[in-house]
């Protein structure tokens, strides 16, 4: 997948209720991997979906599945660690609308609206 097709008109990804898939080679995942022992290779499989409720609100649904390999501290031994994400953003107008509810651990995560939403950042700060 290009660079440009990890980008997202929320808008319009939202109010068409489009969905996007793909996979993503760990080692594309610089952050993510930073630190960890070399990856064998593997892939994310990853779907994002837009949709609106009856209120007009919308929402971006973003699930993720791999894994990473990790060194076990106490035997030092390579294993695979399952990700697994499935995560709903809603989409708001602006940054106030960001912080609200910060303090709510059952509140969504929000994103702020945009003409170029990276869905490559996100699926890596998920991943992170």
């Amino acid at each position: 997948m290009s660079t440009e097709q990890y980008l997202l008109d929320t808008f319009t990804f939202t109010q068409q209720h489009e969905t996007r898939t793909g996979q993503l080679a760990a080692e594309k995942l610089a952050r993510a991997i930073e630190g960890l022992v070399p990856q064998l290779g593997q892939v994310f499989n990853w779907s994002a979906s837009g949709s609106v409720d009856t209120t007009e609100r919308r929402f971006i649904r973003l699930t993720v599945n791999g894994f990473m390999v990790l060194q076990c501290q106490r035997c030092l031994q390579d294993y695979e660690c399952p990700v697994v994400v499935d995560t709903t953003f809603e989409v708001v107008e602006t940054e106030d609308e960001l912080d609200e509810d910060e303090d709510d651990v059952e509140a969504l995560d929000r994103v702020l609206a945009s003409r170029n939403l990276d869905l490559f950042g996100l699926i890596e700060d998920e991943v992170i």
